[in-house]
C-alpha cells in the first residue's frame, strides 16, 4: 500500500487510480475496485485536504460514484472542508437521484415524500457512468443517514436548506422542491425545510399569475402540499406553523396587488381554518373588502385589525406586548387604512345626500391625521375637508360665486402659517411687497391673513419660528415694516378657531371681505409648509386664486387662475389651465436699499473665499446626501483653483456630516472646506461680504437672505434655476439643475479671471437695478390681470 501525505501529489494519484484500474480489469464486477476504495477513504478519514484532492480527481476522471463516497466522507469530517463536501455531495446526489427516477428507479421514488413535477432537464446537471451504482450509493447514504449524530444530521440539512434557498432565489422552484425531497423523508422534524417548500410552490403560483400561464396545475400541488401538511401535523411546530402563514398572508397581499382578489382568498383559507388565531388576516381581508368596494366591511376589519395589533404595555411591565415595535407599525397600517376606507365612506355618504354621517365621518378623519401634511397633499382627504367647509358657507347662505368688479381695489394674502425669526426672511418678504404694492397704487388695500388651517388637525406640527401665541411678534414687525399704513390700507388678521368649523370661519371672514384676489403664498412641501391648501381649494369656486413661491420648491394643482413666479425655476406639480408668468417679485424698492448696495472692490476677487447658507437641518441633510458624482463636480473647484476654501454656513451638527461624508471630512482636515453652525449676522455678514463667490447649490431651499447680504456687498452669485435664489440673477448666473459641470466652469473661470469677475458683479447690480424699478408695476399688473381670469372663469361658471 503507497504511504499518503498530508496532501496527494500527481505520483500517488497516479498510483492509486492504476491500481483500481487494474483490480476492476481482474474483477469486472467491481466489488474489488470497491473494497480498495473503501480503505483508501478509511484511512484518509482524518486528512480532509487529501479526501478533497481524490474527489477532485475522481470528477475529473469520471468517476462519479467514487467522487460521491469521498464527498460523503469529507463531510463527515470535523474539518473546515466538511462544509465543501456537503455541497459537492447535496449537488450530486440530487444529479443522481432525478437520473433514477427519469429511469422509474425505486430509489428516486422512495426518497420523494412530496409529488411534485420533476426539474427541467437543464436545471441540473447529467449523470455518466454506472447508474444502478450510483443509485446503490445514494441508497446507501440516505438509509445511513439516520445513524448519523445529530450535529452531523443538522448539518446534512442546512447543506440541502441552503441550496434549495439558491434556487429558489434563481427562480427554480421546482428544483428546490426536489433538493428537499429527501429531508422531508428521512428528517420530517427539521422544521426549516416545510417553510422552503411552501415559498417555492408560492414563488410558482406568483409565476403562473405572473405570466399568464395555467394556474390550476399549481393551485392542485398546493391542495395536495395541504393533505401532507395534515399528515405531518405532530412533526411540524407552532413557529413553523406561524411562518407558513405569514407566507400565506405575504402571498396573499402580492396577488392582491395583482388584482387577483379570489386567488389570495383562496389561498389563506386553508391555513385560516386550522389555525386559532387568524387576526393577522384581516389587513388582507380589509384590502379585499376596499377592491370591491365594501366600506363597511373594510373598515369593520381594519378597525379590529389595529386595534388587536396595538401593542398594550403598562408602566409596572404587568402587562409588556411583545414585539412591541412591529406591533405598533401594523397598528398604524390598520388605523391608516381604516383611515383611508373612512374617507371613500364619507365621500359615497356625501354623495347619497347623507350629510349627518357625512360630517361624523369627515370630523373624525381630519382631526385623527397625524399631522397637518395629509390634509393638504392626499386628494381623497382634502376633498373630504374642501366638501365639509363648502357645505358650511352654503348653510350660510354665502356659497355664491361673484365676478365682482372689474379693477384691484382688494387683495387678501393668504398663508397657513407666517414664520418670524432671524433666519427666516418669509415675514419681511410678505411685508415689504405689501408696503411697495400700496405705496405704487394709492387706491389698493391689503389684508394678510394668518389662517391656521392646520389647526383642523388636532395636533399639528408648530414649531418656534411660526408659534400662532407669537402674534404680537408678528404685528410688532407689520406695523415697522408697514409705518402708517398699517391698519389704513394694511391689514392683518390671524385666525385660530380648531378644527373643520375654525377652517370654516376663516373662509366666512375672507368672503366677508369681498377681495378682487386671493394671492396664496406658498413654500416647503413638509411639515413647515406655509400655503393654505384647503382654503384655497374651498374658495376656488368663490374667487380668483394665485399662487406665489415664498420658497421655490411648492408643488401646484390645477385650482389656480396664475402662477407667479419669481424667476426661471421649475413649475413642480400640475397647473392646469392656469396662467404662469415670470415676474419678480416686489421686495427690493426701497431708496434705501440702492444706497445701501456697495460698490465693486475688485480686491475680494482675491480672496478665494467661497460660501453657501442655509439654515439647520437641511444643511446637515443636503451635505450628508451629497453623491460621489456630485461631490466630483463641484469639489473639482477646490482642486482646480489653488488656496480656494468652502465655507458651509448653517450645520446644526458638524460632528453628524463629518461622519456621513467622508469625502467632506478628508477635505476639512485639508484647510478646503469649512462647516460653520448658524452663525451671528453680525459675523455671517463680515465673512459673505468679504468673500469671492456665493454659491447656491441644488437642493438648498431657501438661502435668499444670505444671497441678499452678498448681492449688496457685490459678491458675484452662482446658483441653479429651480431655487429661491434664482430670481433675483441675471441669466447668465442660472444653471439647469443637471448642470454641474458649467457651474463650477463658471466659478473657476470667475475666480482665475478678475476682469469676468468684475462684469458678472457688475451685471448683477445693473439686474438688481432693473427688478428694483419695474417689478412692482410688473407684480401689480400680474395681480390685475389675476382678477380679471378668475373673472371670467366664475362668470363662465355661472353661464
Amino acid at each position: 500500500m503507497v504511504s499518503l501525505r498530508s496532501s496527494l501529489r500527481s505520483g500517488v494519484k497516479r498510483t492509486l487510480f492504476g491500481t483500481a484500474a487494474a483490480l476492476h480489469k481482474r474483477d469486472p464486477s467491481g466489488q474489488s475496485e470497491a473494497r480498495f476504495w473503501r480503505k483508501i477513504i478509511a484511512r484518509m478519514h482524518n486528512k480532509p485536504e487529501q479526501l478533497q484532492s481524490l474527489g477532485w480527481q475522481a470528477e475529473e476522471q469520471g468517476n462519479l460514484r467514487l467522487a460521491f463516497d469521498v464527498w460523503a466522507a469529507l463531510s463527515l469530517t470535523k474539518s473546515k472542508l466538511r462544509g465543501k463536501g456537503l455541497r459537492k455531495l447535496i449537488r450530486m446526489e440530487r444529479n443522481i437521484r432525478l437520473a433514477s427516477l427519469l429511469q422509474g428507479d425505486r430509489v428516486g421514488q422512495a426518497l420523494t415524500a412530496f409529488d411534485m413535477p420533476l426539474p427541467p432537464a437543464d436545471d441540473t446537471e447529467p449523470v455518466s457512468g454506472d447508474l444502478a451504482q450510483l443509485q446503490a450509493s445514494v441508497e446507501a447514504f440516505w438509509q445511513g443517514a439516520d445513524r448519523l449524530e445529530p450535529p452531523q444530521q443538522s448539518r446534512l440539512c442546512k447543506a440541502c436548506a441552503a441550496l434549495a434557498a439558491a434556487e429558489n432565489r434563481a427562480g427554480r422552484s421546482t428544483t428546490a422542491v426536489f433538493t428537499l425531497q429527501p429531508v422531508l423523508s428521512c428528517f420530517p422534524a427539521y422544521q426549516t425545510v416545510y417553510p422552503q417548500v411552501y415559498k417555492a410552490l408560492l414563488e410558482m403560483l406568483m409565476n403562473a399569475y405572473q405570466t399568464q400561464a395555467q394556474t390550476e396545475p399549481v393551485w392542485a400541488l398546493l391542495a395536495q402540499w395541504d393533505l401532507f401538511l395534515e399528515t405531518r401535523a405532530a412533526h411540524v411546530g407552532d413557529a413553523t406553523s406561524d411562518q407558513l402563514w405569514q407566507f400565506a398572508l405575504r402571498y396573499g397581499h402580492r396577488l392582491l396587488d395583482m388584482d387577483e382578489s379570489d386567488a389570495a382568498a383562496r389561498l389563506i383559507a386553508p391555513l385560516q381554518e386550522r389555525r386559532e388565531d387568524s387576526a393577522g388576516a384581516l389587513s388582507l381581508t380589509a384590502r379585499m373588502a376596499e377592491r370591491r368596494a365594501d366600506w363597511e366591511a373594510a373598515a369593520r376589519d381594519w378597525q379590529l385589525y389595529a386595534a388587536i395589533m396595538n401593542p398594550v404595555s403598562t408602566k409596572s411591565g404587568t402587562i409588556k406586548a411583545q414585539n412591541a415595535e412591529t406591533r405598533a407599525r401594523q397598528a398604524n397600517v390598520g388605523r391608516t387604512g381604516l383611515r383611508r376606507v373612512r374617507v371613500e365612506q364619507a365621500l359615497d355618504a356625501h354623495k347619497a345626500g347623507q350629510m349627518r354621517a357625512f360630517r361624523e365621518m369627515a370630523v373624525r378623519i381630519v382631526e385623527s391625521l397625524p399631522d397637518q401634511r395629509l390634509l393638504k397633499y392626499d386628494p381623497r382627504i382634502l376633498e373630504v375637508a374642501r366638501l365639509y367647509v363648502q357645505d358650511a358657507l352654503r348653510e350660510e347662505g354665502l356659497f355664491t360665486p361673484s365676478v365682482g368688479n372689474a379693477g384691484l381695489r382688494r387683495v387678501v394674502i393668504a398663508m397657513d402659517i407666517l414664520k418670524v425669526s432671524e433666519v427666516h426672511t418669509h415675514s419681511r418678504v410678505i411685508f415689504t411687497m405689501c408696503r411697495n404694492l400700496l405705496l405704487h397704487d394709492p387706491g389698493l388695500e391689503i389684508h394678510v391673513v394668518i389662517t391656521h388651517e392646520r389647526f383642523a388637525v388636532t395636533t399639528p406640527v408648530v414649531a418656534e419660528a411660526f408659534d400662532p401665541t407669537r402674534d404680537a411678534d408678528v404685528e410688532e414687525r407689520a406695523r415697522a415694516a408697514l409705518g402708517d399704513l398699517f391698519g389704513a390700507r394694511f391689514h392683518l388678521h390671524s385666525h385660530l378657531a380648531p378644527g373643520l368649523e375654525g377652517v370654516a370661519e376663516v373662509a366666512q371672514h375672507i368672503l366677508a371681505l369681498t377681495p378682487d384676489v386671493v394671492l396664496y403664498g406658498g413654500g416647503h412641501r413638509g411639515l413647515f409648509s406655509n400655503e393654505s391648501r384647503l382654503v384655497r381649494h374651498v374658495l376656488y369656486d368663490l374667487l380668483p386664486a394665485v399662487f406665489f413661491y415664498i420658497q421655490a420648491n411648492n408643488e401646484v394643482d390645477p385650482k389656480f387662475d396664475m402662477i407667479i413666479t419669481r424667476g426661471p425655476h421649475a413649475v413642480e406639480g400640475d397647473p392646469g389651465r392656469a396662467t404662469i408668468r415670470e415676474q419678480p417679485y416686489p421686495t427690493i424698492v426701497d431708496a434705501a436699499l440702492s444706497a445701501a448696495q456697495q460698490p465693486v472692490d475688485p480686491a475680494k476677487h482675491e480672496s478665494k473665499t467661497l460660501v453657501s447658507a442655509i439654515t439647520g437641518v437641511r444643511m446637515d441633510v443636503r451635505l450628508s446626501e451629497m453623491g460621489a458624482e456630485e461631490m466630483a463636480g463641484f469639489f473639482s473647484i477646490l482642486d482646480r483653483v489653488p488656496g480656494a476654501v468652502w465655507h458651509f454656513i448653517g450645520c446644526r451638527d458638524i460632528k453628524m456630516v463629518r461622519a456621513k461624508n467622508p469625502e467632506i471630512a478628508r477635505r476639512m482636515t485639508e484647510g478646503q472646506i469649512v462647516l460653520h453652525t448658524v452663525m451671528p449676522f453680525e459675523d455671517f455678514t463680515d465673512l459673505v461680504t468679504q468673500a469671492s463667490l456665493f454659491l447656491h447649490l441644488p437642493g438648498f431651499t431657501g438661502g435668499s437672505g444670505g444671497a441678499a447680504v452678498a448681492r449688496r456687498a457685490a459678491i458675484p452669485i452662482l446658483t441653479f434655476n429651480h431655487s429661491d435664489v434664482s430670481g433675483r440673477q441675471p441669466p447668465e448666473t442660472v444653471f439647469e439643475t443637471d448642470n454641474i459641470a458649467g457651474f463650477a466652469e463658471m466659478a473657476v473661470g470667475l475666480l482665475e479671471d478678475a476682469d469676468a469677475w468684475v462684469g458678472i458683479a457688475e451685471r448683477q447690480i445693473a439686474h438688481t437695478n432693473w427688478i428694483r424699478e419695474t417689478s412692482v408695476q410688473g407684480f401689480h399688473g400680474c395681480l390685475s390681470e389675476a382678477a380679471r381670469l378668475g373673472r371670467d372663469r366664475l362668470a363662465q361658471a355661472l353661464g
